[in-house]
């Protein structure tokens, strides 16, 4: 060799053995000589046994990937369909939403065209019965502890029907201070009545006695239960009394 070294001083591992051997000696542990080469010689012979067994090791290994892979793909395109069936229940739904919506709309636009006309129409019937009560009702009143809260049972149904939330309590509370002041300073039979005329709202009380006057109490002089005209005159757009009489009475506006 060029640099002076001879191939039979080198040495090579046996491939029996792993002993390093010098040039191609025989080797000196296990006694092979053949396998102290680094090129195959004739009598070398391939393992056929243990490629078959890499074979099917390395075939099982891609099998074994192939199915994986397949199963990977598999359950991805489960999940796409479930997504996609998911966005089509949603666009249906969405789209049954929106039609209700515009129904409820619809809807709701009739019955206001609906109450604008019945409005129009009691206007005009107010119109063409003047000097007429659009509702009245007379009843008597029992003397006793009882006589404001029947006042106002009997108030409150065409109150909560025809008057809004805040004429309806103005008007059962006025009725139920009258009837107090009946029962309280008035005598014998009492008798109510009540009546609508248009933007109106009158409420009268009748009791056989014969008071000498009527008036609210001066606010230094009220006493508990002694403020059933203070509060009249505060919600009535007007009120007063038959002189002589036990006849007192209350308008409450309604515009």
């Amino acid at each position: 060799m060029g640099n002076g070294v001879r191939s039979d001083e080198l040495s090579v591992l046996c491939a029996g053995c792993a002993n390093p051997v010098a040039g191609h000696a025989r080797c000196p542990v296990c006694g092979d000589a053949s396998r102290c080469s680094g090129t195959p010689t004739p009598d070398d012979e391939l393992d056929e046994a243990l490629l078959q067994q890499v074979g099917i090791a390395l075939a099982a290994e891609a099998e074994l990937a192939r199915k994986t892979a397949a199963a990977h793909t598999q359950a991805a395109a489960g999940l796409l369909g479930e997504t996609l069936a998911l966005r089509g229940r949603l666009r249906r739904q969405r789209m049954l939403l929106r039609q209700r919506v515009a129904e409820q709309s619809a809807q709701t636009r009739g019955l206001s065209a609906a109450l604008t006309s019945v409005d129009e129409a009691l206007h005009t019937a107010r119109g063409l019965g003047s000097g007429h009560p659009d509702w009245s009702l007379r009843a008597r009143l029992p003397r006793d502890r009882s006589c404001p809260a029947v006042a106002r049972r009997l108030l409150e149904g065409h109150a909560r029907e025809d008057l809004d939330d805040r004429q309806a309590e103005a008007a059962l509370l006025i009725v139920s201070e009258l009837a107090t002041n009946a029962l309280t300073h008035g005598a014998g039979a009492i008798v109510l009545t009540v009546s609508r005329h248009g933007d109106s709202l009158r409420i009268e009380v009748f009791d056989e006695g014969r008071p000498e006057d009527f008036g609210v109490v001066p606010e230094g002089e009220r006493r508990v239960g002694g403020r059933g005209l203070f509060i009249v005159d505060q919600l009535a757009r007007g009120w007063g009394a038959t002189a002589g009489t036990g006849h007192v009475w209350a308008e409450l506006a309604l515009a």
